[in-house]
């Protein structure tokens, strides 16, 4: 990835996820709380929702292979 790339998603997490990076900037710098670890378990549990999502319509696009025909 080039280093365009990565700023941009750096300012795209920036702009979408305040909590988040308030979180992790508290937890890095020693002063978070039960509270930041709440918060990223909730993103990170919110991101797989819509990773699994997206992989199971990913899914419904693949045309069925040899394979799987014969079962």
């Amino acid at each position: 990835m080039n280093p365009d790339t990565v700023l941009k998603v750096i300012q795209i997490v920036l702009t979408a996820e305040p909590a988040v990076v308030s979180a992790i900037h508290n937890l890095l710098t020693g002063t978070g709380t039960a509270t930041d670890l709440v918060v990223l378990k909730a993103d990170a549990l919110a991101w797989q929702a819509i990773a699994d999502h997206a992989a199971a319509q990913i899914a419904l696009l693949k045309p069925p292979t040899p394979a799987t025909l014969a079962r």
